[in-house]
């Protein structure tokens, strides 16, 4: 009657996912500005407060690594906000990513239960929550997140030997 009765794998990643935010969201909010977030946060705003900000940005912390800051203050102008939780909820946007290519990246090079398996491991890490939730560059999530991606990448490319994915791993390790 039903063929096919193995559950899903990406019903599990799905569930994985859920863990993580509901162990991750409510604690979003709880913790005052660190140093480096309200650094990251002024030059993001640095961005979108004047129409040349965009080129110009701002001149504090100039050894910073600016993607952050620009992908934020992309998400600040689609949104119309400013606000800390909103920088936030980018980090833990980018903390599902992450588990998505760890599963996906496991999946290609090993199974589906390693990639899970990987997943649950990462999602209930207390370090991978702890900075997950943390704003902008303080987190180091968006290098994590690139070389999570990078990987995969990198796999797809030992198997279709093109210049399209050769290229697309090469702007992510440009990140």
């Amino acid at each position: 009657m039903f063929k096919d009765t193995e559950i899903r794998p990406i019903y599990f990643l799905i569930l994985v996912i859920i863990i993580y935010l509901v162990l991750l969201l409510p604690t979003v909010g709880l913790y005052g500005i660190y140093y480096d977030e309200q650094t990251d946060m002024d030059i993001a705003r640095s961005y979108i407060s004047q129409p040349s900000g965009w080129l110009n940005g701002s001149s504090s912390d100039p050894a910073n690594v600016r993607l952050p800051m620009y992908f934020v203050a992309i998400i600040f102008t689609m949104f119309k906000t400013e606000s800390l939780f909103a920088a936030r909820l980018v980090n833990c946007f980018l903390g599902v990513l992450i588990l998505v290519g760890v599963f996906a990246y496991c999946k290609r090079q090993h199974d589906r239960k390693t990639g899970i398996l990987a997943c649950l491991i990462l999602a209930t890490s207390p370090y991978f929550l702890s900075f997950s939730r943390i704003a902008l560059t303080e987190s180091d999530i968006f290098i994590a997140c690139a070389l999570v991606w990078l990987l995969v990448c990198l796999s797809i490319l030992l198997k279709k030997r093109t210049v399209g994915w050769a290229g697309v791993s090469a702007v992510l390790l440009q990140v």
